[in-house]
């Protein structure tokens, strides 16, 4: 029975560990694609004012 609980409380932990890392990366490449953008918005305007 213990050993049941411990095989359950692993896959919990991988299982929650998987969404951790799925959000930590969708939130790195949201970051990343909003920085891109904005860098081609100023780059873009920059043209346009000149």
């Amino acid at each position: 029975m213990k050993l049941l609980k411990l095989i359950l409380l692993f896959f919990l932990a991988i299982f929650l560990i998987k969404i951790m890392f799925k959000l930590v990366f969708g939130m790195i490449s949201f970051l990343f694609t909003a920085v891109i953008f904005i860098v081609f918005l100023y780059i873009g305007w920059r043209i346009l004012k000149s």
